[in-house]
């Protein structure tokens, strides 16, 4: 009994092991990193870029780097250039939802609703718990405003999204 405990130990331990060291692979340049974008998004621009140009980084790497870079130009009103950067990220990588959400809300911004709702629809499917996904204003307000609800959403959802659009809308 030991031993089997002593085994599934030493597998724990090689297994978080290398899950902390890819973990900290992808995250091997601070100033590209999410961390950084949420305090401040265009900072990590170039340092991402720069990154990007390297030709030894791993597909996980870019990816992320890409979803980073995408996301720092999304934060600062450029969509049309954070959409690509998504679209590439999204080749690397196709089971992180969070890219398809902020895919998703891209295209919003780009006046692209029925992709948007494709898009969350993919996300949804790789994480139907998403809170993002399953939670996000800009896609259910134009869900309501182009007289769609999302699928995921019960009619008390619907009539709650429908009173909430109302309310923003001011009187009739």
């Amino acid at each position: 009994m030991r031993l089997v405990a002593r085994r599934a130990l030493t597998a724990l331990a090689i297994f978080l092991g290398t899950a902390f060291a890819d973990a900290a692979a992808l995250n091997s340049n601070p100033a590209c990193s999410m961390d950084k974008m949420e305090r401040d998004p265009s900072s990590v621009i170039a340092p991402c870029s720069a990154l990007l140009n390297e030709n030894d980084i791993s597909p996980e790497q870019r990816a992320q780097a890409l979803f980073v870079r995408g996301s720092a130009y999304h934060r600062t009103g450029r969509p049309d250039i954070a959409a690509p950067d998504y679209d590439e990220a999204l080749k690397l990588d196709r089971n992180n939802d969070e890219i398809y959400i902020a895919r998703a809300n891209a295209a919003l911004l780009l006046d692209q609703h029925d992709f948007a709702e494709a898009v969350v629809r993919v996300a949804l499917k790789i994480n139907p718990k998403n809170p993002r996904a399953l939670q996000s204003p800009r896609f259910h307000r134009s869900a309501i405003a182009n007289s769609r609800l999302p699928r995921h959403c019960s009619e008390e959802q619907g009539q709650a999204l429908r009173a909430d659009q109302q309310i923003r809308s001011g009187p009739a």
